[in-house]
């Protein structure tokens, strides 16, 4: 049987490598700008080619609150905070102890019933019916005033290699003359460098009703999740850092050969997505928590089962 020849060897078709790579690796950019937020000095390792620049510009567009952006990319204006991931999820229902009112809950308590299953229960003796795990939690005075403090930085080596390898392809690509991969690669390092200086410039803090009305008793709960219960005791001021308090992200208004080019160009988006996948493959909710109770105070949890 004679080889079968190859279908498209004479097909004049051509990937475009940089078009391709605008439209993938959005959403792991925007879990990393995220993360960001949650970390100190993180925004200075953003210097790198990154892939998901149409998302990316998408969902900026849509927050630069413009006609002009909802122009090119209509939809609903949407935060800062909702774009990063920092004010998402539904939280359990909030049943309250005194006054019996139950209301839905958001991102914040989320966090709260998460952050309770890290904590080692504690077995209670007697007939078992239904397995339910009940959380107790104290809460402290919290400052709304203040910005959420970030946590230490880490695993600084690992932003360097994007960097690197970016830097490194894009020079390579200079010694064999392909200054059209050399622009694409050194225009995505400038743009994601100044996207992450940008917007890492901002800082969390929790709004919430801060100053109830006067006389209002404590704000004594319970969060009602499925399988897990959670028990809020604490004035009413505080509480509703929990059942009414959000995230919101503040920002400050001040301030070879062609081939060989194009494998130069998509190794770096290669590493460069690497990394992305690697910062939004950390459980950034568990990172959101541990920032929340820090500013809350890491008031005492126990937990029972």
């Amino acid at each position: 049987m004679p080889p079968l020849g190859t279908p498209l060897a004479n097909s004049k078709f051509n990937l475009n490598s940089a078009g391709v790579a605008g439209f993938f690796g959005g959403e792991e950019v925007l879990s990393t700008i995220g993360i960001m937020h949650l970390y100190e000095g993180r925004h200075w390792f953003g210097w790198y080619n990154s892939p998901g620049s149409y998302l990316i510009a998408k969902h900026f567009g849509r927050m630069a609150n413009s006609r002009f952006w909802e122009g090119l990319f209509p939809g609903p204006n949407e935060s800062p905070a909702v774009v990063f991931g920092l004010d998402v999820k539904k939280g359990p229902i909030y049943v309250a102890a005194l006054s019996r009112t139950t209301m839905p809950t958001g991102h914040l308590a989320y966090l709260a019933m998460e952050r309770g299953k890290e904590v080692i229960a504690e077995e209670l003796e007697g007939r078992v019916t239904r397995s339910v795990t009940v959380t107790y939690l104290a809460m402290k005075h919290v400052d709304y005033d203040t910005l959420v403090k970030r946590l230490s930085p880490n695993s600084a080596f690992f932003g360097l290699i994007p960097v690197i390898a970016s830097v490194v392809t894009c020079l390579m690509c200079a010694l064999v003359f392909d200054w059209y991969s050399f622009s694409m690669i050194l225009i995505g390092i400038i743009s994601s460098g100044l996207a992450s200086l940008v917007i890492g410039k901002g800082r969390l803090v929790i709004t919430s009703v801060k100053n109830p009305a006067s006389g209002v008793p404590p704000g004594h709960g319970i969060l009602m999740g499925e399988n897990e219960v959670m028990v809020i005791k604490g004035e009413e001021r505080d509480v509703n850092a929990i059942t009414k308090g959000r995230f919101d992200l503040k920002m400050d208004s001040k301030r070879g050969d062609e081939e060989e080019g194009n494998i130069m160009f998509l190794i770096s988006l290669g590493v460069s997505w690497g990394y992305n996948l690697y910062l939004s493959s950390l459980e950034k909710e568990k990172l959101q928590a541990r920032v929340l109770f820090r500013k809350l105070g890491n008031p005492n949890m126990l937990r029972f089962q």
